[in-house]
């Protein structure tokens, strides 16, 4: 007998009891197509409610292809209110070339959106502030070395609300 799949909106990211969303280490997502196909590390879909987002960690949205689109952070619920960031968000769209033989250079036409709340008619907040070390039951921070540098590398599409972006460390 063969394991059931799990469905895609299974691996989406799940909240917590919180409604918050909070990563630490990694979310890496990546699609290759040639049509307008997405690849979203963390999507908060329609009918969602997660008010924030902490990103500690490496989020990364990457995809392969001319037409499709990569968003590290994508809210379509219309909840999120708040977007913490002390770790790297990246997006990327790569162009592939389906013909080595011609002398056509593939161009790629996706977003490349490390954030879009652009369906978001709330007010959010996005900050970028310096890493903090993470204390456990013995209180040593022992990730230090492996914690990614501070940046948001890719766009930032904001909504209709009056955003807010407060960078205090890192790069855009």
């Amino acid at each position: 007998a063969s394991a059931a799949r799990p469905s895609p909106r299974s691996l989406a990211a799940q909240p917590h009891p919180a409604d918050e969303i909070t990563n630490r280490k990694n979310i890496g997502t990546s699609v290759t197509s040639d049509s307008a196909f997405d690849s979203s590390g963390i999507l908060i879909g329609a009918g969602a409610t997660v008010p924030s987002v902490t990103n500690g960690g490496t989020i990364t949205a990457t995809a392969f292809g001319e037409a499709a689109n990569a968003r590290g952070i994508y809210d379509l619920s219309n909840t999120l209110l708040l977007i913490t960031n002390t770790g790297t968000i990246r997006a990327a769209t790569v162009p592939t070339d389906d013909d080595l033989t011609d002398s056509v250079t593939p161009v790629a036409t996706g977003v490349a959106a490390a954030i879009d709340v652009s369906a978001s008619s709330n007010a959010v907040t996005l900050n970028q502030s310096p890493d903090v070390a993470f204390g456990d039951d013995d209180g040593i921070d022992n990730d230090g070395a492996a914690r990614p540098a501070v940046a948001i590398l890719g766009d930032v599409l904001f909504g209709s609300g009056s955003d807010v972006f407060n960078m205090s460390a890192g790069i855009m």
